[in-house]
């Protein structure tokens, strides 16, 4: 018939969409082994990711983001000591490209040192903002 796609075959050849008695193994192994090889930087992206977003839902409303979590606050110090710092410009890119965790990289105690050293830890300056007038 002109015009319309072509379906995928069941058989030998196999198609796709069609369940078969080990569909269901297929389908939970696939999300354990997802889970293993990819899981912990899902996680870490997606707190980042929250993280971010309240800061500038925070920047928007002209207060300081503040919170408490360890991770943000030495990844932030990171990024400011990365401009001074060659080497932890390198960790940092790294982290960036998702080739290493932030737990990876802050498993190094001297790296860690460092980077308290240059300010990590610290939060950006609030910058202030006045009203706009239309």
């Amino acid at each position: 018939m002109p015009g319309r796609a072509p379906t995928p075959r069941s058989g030998a050849a196999g198609g796709f969409g069609v369940a078969g008695p080990r569909s269901e193994e297929f389908a939970y192994g696939f999300h354990e082994a997802t889970e293993a090889g990819l899981g912990g930087r899902y996680w870490a992206t997606r707190t980042q990711d929250r993280h971010r977003l309240a800061e500038l839902d925070a920047d928007i409303d002209g207060r300081p983001y503040e919170t408490a979590d360890p991770a943000w606050l030495m990844g932030k110090g990171l990024s400011a000591a990365a401009l001074k710092d060659p080497e932890l410009l390198r960790v940092r890119v790294a982290m960036a490209a998702v080739l290493t965790t932030a737990r990876e990289a802050f498993a190094d105690e001297a790296l860690r040192g460092r980077v308290l050293a240059a300010g990590g830890g610290r939060g950006k300056p609030v910058r202030s903002r006045s009203p706009v007038s239309v």
